[in-house]
């Protein structure tokens, strides 16, 4: 066990199901969030047997700017620091946590121009006006390149995209964005789009924009492949933790082959039912950030750090490896969740007969419940429209059956309408 690698977690998932059918899961964890949350009683006082809080690392006040560690950003020969900063809640939690990071080593800093509809952008100007020189900063083309299966699938036009580029410009106040990206990716087309190639490639000439990204929340595998495959893209921004398929760590080895920048959001999803405070700082969250630096193929993790508390907890995660008790404590959380925890993999959305798009509500439901931002994923469940939400499912269970984590989708699918119809 104390040889246990940062694949084994899954393994041992995998393991488990291969002894229950697809009907005797969802039977046993028919109670959804409860289920999960009755088997967490018992999962803290397991790991408690098996190790006293962690002693190993630094305290968050000897940690400063000089224990940062930075790595490659791929073929950008950008420096990154190994843990950044994800600025989607930033409008609403101030410049504290952000300026806090900085002064620890944050030198990279992920927004987009859809977070708080720009305020993300516009607050970060006034970190800006002070910074610029010392930060690489990343933003997205939000709301643009969604796909469409009829024909034309991709209807956004370039200059809707430089258009975009250029109003995020304006809210940050800065001449240059570093790294341009698609936001939320599902599908290889949206990729593939050559408009995409066409607006970099005029923006890149007026100095506007220094590389090409794509993010991606949903078919991430083949997202990220295709992205690799394209050869223009310079970085992919994915949602990876302990509890990712296999098929997504393959997707981020094919990038670094490929000199493609990896830099990680959702790192402690997983671990969203659980407050901080409930834990030894150094257990859980701290040990699913180290899980994902174990990863040579990453570059950096983009936490959002709501409070400079946050922020002094996460950032101690580049101290030092993985301990014994922190590798114990993920194995024995991930068990608790596994029948409860939904992956984002896109099979369900896939298979859904009436065209829900069930994947993007469960990740809003997400964001509903486990991060409390209830405005913010209202606000995405009522821009879909009427057939992609809840009140075009039938309940026909296409979806539970679909579901190789053998999820009661369905379930999860009516709470998310009950809260954000």
């Amino acid at each position: 066990m104390k040889n246990m690698n940062s694949e084994n977690i899954s393994n041992l998932l995998e393991k488990q199901r291969e002894h229950l059918s697809r009907r005797e899961f969802i039977q046993k964890t028919s109670a959804g969030a409860i289920g999960a949350s009755l088997a967490m009683c018992g999962w803290w006082d397991a790991v408690a047997q098996e190790f006293k809080e962690d002693e190993s690392l630094p305290k968050e006040e000897s940690f400063t700017a000089k224990d940062m560690k930075y790595r490659i950003l791929g073929r950008t020969e950008l420096k990154v620091s190994e843990i950044s900063f994800g600025a989607i809640q930033i409008h609403n939690t101030g410049l504290a946590p952000l300026n806090r990071a900085f002064e620890l080593g944050v030198n990279y800093i992920d927004t987009a121009s859809g977070y708080g509809r720009g305020n993300s952008e516009r607050t970060l100007s006034e970190f800006l006006k002070e910074h610029r020189k010392d930060v690489i900063v990343a933003t997205k083309w939000s709301g643009l390149l969604g796909y469409k299966k009829e024909e034309p699938h991709i209807t956004t036009t370039k200059e809707e995209l430089i258009k975009s580029t250029e109003d995020s410009l304006s809210r940050m106040q800065t001449d240059v964005i570093d790294v341009i990206q698609i936001h939320g990716a599902k599908m290889a087309e949206q990729v593939n789009a050559p408009v995409v190639q066409e607006a970099f490639d005029e923006l890149k000439k007026a100095g506007k924009v220094r590389f090409l990204g794509v993010t991606t929340h949903t078919n991430q595998h083949k997202v990220i492949n295709a992205a690799v495959k394209s050869g223009a893209y310079d970085v992919v921004l994915v949602a990876y933790n302990f509890m990712s398929p296999k098929n997504h760590k393959e997707a981020l080895d094919n990038a670094k082959k490929a000199n493609v920048g990896v830099v990680i959001m959702k790192a402690v999803k997983a671990l969203r039912p659980l407050a901080k405070s409930t834990t030894p700082k150094s257990v859980l969250f701290q040990g699913a950030l180290k899980w994902i630096l174990e990863h040579d193929s990453v570059s950096n993790i983009i936490p959002t750090m709501a409070s400079v508390q946050e922020v002094e907890e996460d950032i101690v995660a580049v101290s030092k490896k993985m301990s014994y008790g922190q590798r114990r404590a993920l194995q024995f959380y991930a068990q608790a969740i596994d029948r409860d925890y939904c992956r984002m993999c896109g099979t369900c959305t896939e298979n859904c007969p009436r065209g829900v798009e069930v994947t993007d509500i469960l990740r809003y439901r997400t964001y509903y419940v486990a991060d409390g931002d209830t405005a913010g994923a209202t606000s995405l469940y009522r821009s879909l429209t009427k057939d992609q939400t809840v009140a075009n499912c039938d309940k026909c269970g296409v979806c539970n059956d679909a579901c190789p984590y053998h999820l009661d989708v369905v379930e999860k699918l009516y709470q998310a309408h009950a809260m954000m119809a």
